[in-house]
């Protein structure tokens, strides 16, 4: 599908490597998520390609749950070695002939029977919306996921627009779920920044 050749990329994670003081966030900051995350808050990271969502996913795993029973849902695996009592599920696309599909969402719905402790959804881009809306509507503490979003406000308004936007924002209203927003534009470009946080049921 290239037009001008085959192109081969190699991503490469340092997800065991990083905690949250290796990213550029001031002190107060840090304490309101931290603070957030103990009290079984839930966490949307939003961010562009590139910007560190996953990264931050894993450190706040590594600092505060490896102990806990979590599960992680991902549609292409990355948040995998953390820990032996995660439970990784990766989605799976259909087959040749159009068959054997297991969306990220429906693994999302089953996972809830499983009596976790949180559940992570590495990214949000379609269906797993309603789903993860839904959850943290529930009072279902600690859901973790990522969504791409240039800002706080536009990624409550992604999510929303992805689930349904009148059912999505009946759902949220309330919720105990926070919106932590990325970037590399920060006093370093190699370090990700947290440049916005706010309240995900808050927001217009």
């Amino acid at each position: 599908l290239v037009r001008n050749g085959p192109v081969f990329c190699i991503r490469r994670n340092r997800f065991a490597k990083l905690t949250l003081d290796d990213f550029e966030i001031n002190d107060a900051l840090r304490v309101q998520i931290i603070g957030h995350v103990l009290q079984g808050g839930s966490l949307l990271v939003s961010g562009a390609t590139g910007s560190g969502k996953s990264s931050f996913i894993a450190a706040v795993l590594r600092q505060f749950f490896l102990n806990r029973r979590m599960v992680i849902i991902e549609t292409v695996e990355e948040l995998d070695g953390l820990s032996t009592n995660f439970l990784n599920m990766v989605a799976r696309p259909p087959n040749l002939a159009g068959v054997g599909a297991v969306s990220a969402s429906w693994l999302f719905e089953e996972a809830l029977r499983l009596r976790p402790d949180g559940i992570v959804i590495g990214e949000i881009r379609g269906q797993e919306a309603a789903a993860f809306a839904g959850a943290i509507s529930s009072g279902h503490a600690s859901c973790l996921a990522t969504i791409h979003s240039g800002g706080v406000d536009q990624a409550r308004n992604r999510l929303t627009w992805l689930a349904g936007e009148a059912t999505s924002r009946q759902l949220l209203s309330g919720s105990n779920a926070m919106v932590v927003q990325m970037s590399r534009g920060g006093n370093s470009p190699a370090i990700p920044a947290i440049v916005g946080y706010g309240p995900l049921s808050g927001l217009q």
